[in-house]
């Protein structure tokens, strides 16, 4: 049987501490995205040249992101290693080698290119093992209904990355990544329930990306099709996920009867999911009970979101597609206290949030979602320096995220909610001018 890959842990916090990105990680270790995140999920371990450049981008040792026992290895094994055949290369085939190593498996796709590696390997004497085997048919060339554990292995790998990208500042780079492998798993899912269950959610975070577009329409009927797909893939985890963002879609697009709906539908599930997901359906159906006036299930919601938090939410079965963490509890603590018209409290409990160290893995996304209901909150409270620093940070975060639907998010609460008369307060004006914004009439 084959084992479950270990995450590598110290690799993804040394990541994580230095504030870089996927893309950025894989930049520094000179490897492609896709082959950087297999050595964080623990599929792959680096060759000793790109954990060398990986060191000296991360400015630290081996030991400090978890490949210390591969030098040790190295070192066992120095002097016992036979001589490499010299092979001469053409530049051509120099790049598709390149590529190879780098963990770009689309070359193999190509029946001509994988005819000129075969030619080179067996010129080297070299005998690839899986998954690089390239005398095999590939995944991607199997019949759907012959797709085997390690074509499943992959595409989960694929999903996985992408919910990271997501995470970051990469959001245009998951929506490019997203198109190039989910047909794939569409024509998989009639055969294969896991593979439904990935289509599930590559399309909630499709669903995710395009209502940053603000394409609301679009977010709605993604979330549909993804619950459909969490049906097929008989996932309890999968279907609430998919459930929840399709409240969240209707709350975009102010259907709030029908965002209540789904997240009772997904309540019903409560009991048969992972900890992360039951306490993310929690809070947020309380601050859905709360835009009913239902104040006591609000309340009840809310205390139970906390209660049944996991103490380590990195390790919940569902960690990866949750996207979900303390700061889902905060945001939506936040929101209730706003929907509850107590602004001081949501203020304390984004700022005591936001000064927390669990804030520096909170996707971008989401801390400008925070930053802007924190502005709300100092509007309500009449605190004219905090709502500029607000809206300030949510305005540049926006765009440095190429996020529309942050930006009209901040600049909707600069127009409806801000009172009159600070429109001549000079530190609105010159927010005003350095973002092009037009004063509220």
């Amino acid at each position: 049987m084959k084992k479950d890959p270990i995450p590598n842990t110290m690799l993804r916090q040394a990541r994580l501490d230095r504030r870089l990105s996927l893309a950025k990680a894989a930049e520094l270790a000179g490897v492609s995205i896709e082959a950087y995140s297999r050595w964080e999920y623990g599929t792959q371990v680096p060759r000793l040249s790109s954990l060398s450049l990986l060191c000296e981008g991360f400015g630290c040792t081996p030991e400090e992101v978890g490949f210390m026992h591969l030098v040790q290895q190295d070192d066992q094994a120095a002097g016992e290693r036979p001589v490499s055949p010299v092979i001469q290369l053409t530049p051509e085939q120099v790049t598709l080698v390149a590529s190879l190593l780098q963990g770009d498996n689309i070359i193999v796709f190509d029946a001509t290119k994988r005819k000129t590696l075969e030619q080179i390997f067996a010129a080297a004497g070299i005998v690839l093992a899986a998954p690089l085997v390239v005398a095999n048919p590939e995944p991607w060339e199997r019949k759907p209904m012959d797709v085997n554990e390690e074509t499943l292995l992959h595409l989960e790998e694929l999903t996985r990355t992408c919910w990271e990208l997501s995470n970051g500042t990469e959001l245009h780079i998951a929506e490019g990544v997203l198109p190039q492998f989910l047909p794939r798993l569409v024509e998989i899912a009639p055969y294969q329930p896991r593979a439904a269950g990935f289509v599930a959610q590559c399309l909630q975070l499709k669903s995710i990306l395009v209502a940053h577009k603000l394409n609301l329409s679009d977010k709605i009927a993604l979330c549909e099709q993804s619950v459909d797909y969490a049906k097929q893939a008989k996932d309890h985890n999968v279907l609430v996920a998919a459930l929840i963002q399709l409240a969240v879609a209707y709350q975009y697009a102010k259907q709030p009867t029908d965002a209540l709906r789904s997240y009772q539908e997904a309540l019903l599930y409560a009991q048969q999911i992972s900890p992360l997901l039951q306490s993310r359906v929690y809070v947020e159906a309380a601050e859905a009970f709360a835009l009913h006036n239902r104040r006591r299930e609000a309340e009840f919601y809310l205390s139970m979101g906390y209660e049944v938090f996991p103490d380590q939410p990195e390790q919940d079965l569902a960690f990866v597609y949750a996207d979900s963490g303390r700061f889902t509890l905060a945001l939506y603590d936040g929101l209730m206290h706003l929907d509850n018209n107590q602004p001081e409290q949501a203020w304390k409990v984004f700022e005591t949030f936001k000064k927390s160290p669990f804030a520096r893995t909170t996707p971008e996304r989401i801390r400008l979602e925070i930053v802007n209901h924190q502005g709300r909150a100092a509007i309500l409270s009449k605190n004219l320096e905090q709502y500029v620093l607000c809206l300030d940070d949510g305005l540049s975060g926006a765009i440095a995220l190429d996020s529309r639907k942050r930006y009209d998010e901040a600049v909707t609460i600069f127009q409806q909610d801000m009172p009159k008369d600070w429109r001549h307060e000079l530190k609105i004006r010159e927010i005003a001018e350095k973002y092009h914004l037009i004063l509220p009439s």
